[in-house]
């Protein structure tokens, strides 16, 4: 979910994600806004909303990065709660749209090359 002041800001970053490949979900305000820029996501029930909810599915696996601007004080709360289950499942969870931008562009370099785990020693010999 992103708030209402950054939703423009956040349109070319979903539809970067959106072009690597990957399935977009949001609350319906942000959904809504990704609809009218062209943008495919699936709606996703905010935790006050009821089950199934986003909690729901990071519990079954179905989210794997979680991008999420709070503003409100309902949407904090909801933060908290989202934020310890993104630990408690290890998803990365990003809290600006700063941090979403470098991501984006992380998935891409990694989609685009062959990433491989060297040690440290490598790069320093």
């Amino acid at each position: 979910s992103v708030n209402i002041e950054q939703k423009e800001d956040a349109i070319p970053i979903a539809r970067q994600l959106k072009d690597l490949g990957l399935t977009l979900f949001g609350t319906e305000g942000t959904v809504d806004y990704l609809y009218e820029a062209g943008i495919e996501a699936n709606l996703v029930r905010k935790v006050q909303e009821g089950s199934p909810n986003v909690l729901d599915m990071m519990r079954h696996g179905e989210i794997r990065l979680i991008i999420n601007t709070p503003q409100d004080k309902q949407s904090r709360q909801d933060h908290y709660q989202i934020m310890r289950a993104a630990v408690d499942y290890s998803i990365p969870y990003i809290t600006t749209l700063q941090a979403a931008r470098a991501a984006a562009l992380a998935i891409d370099a990694i989609k685009r090359e062959k990433v491989t785990l060297e040690p440290i020693s490598h790069y320093l010999n």
